[in-house]
């Protein structure tokens, strides 16, 4: 599940590998709502494509990494806001 906050992460914040490594694992903790709707989200997709194959070909990557990045950034900004609250 860490793997699927990697990227977001790294894209977000300026740190060595060990740092993205570890903010990943940490925002992944801390947010499980958004890690329940990704659970869900990416699970659906995969229901989608296996009662309609064709789709599968042209938007595979495409809406996994939409949504991907539309929960992990969801959960970034509320892990922001409370760092900046504190």
């Amino acid at each position: 599940m860490t793997l699927l906050y990697i990227i977001p992460t790294y894209n977000t914040f300026d740190l060595p590998l060990l740092g993205i490594l570890k903010n990943a694992l940490f925002i992944m903790l801390i947010s499980p709502i958004q890690n329940l709707l990704l659970l869900l989200s990416l699970g659906s997709l995969l229901v989608i494509y296996y009662f309609i194959p064709g789709i599968a070909f042209f938007f595979n990557v495409s809406v996994f990494a939409w949504l991907n990045t539309f929960f992990v950034m969801d959960a970034t900004k509320q892990v922001l806001v409370k760092k900046q609250s504190v």
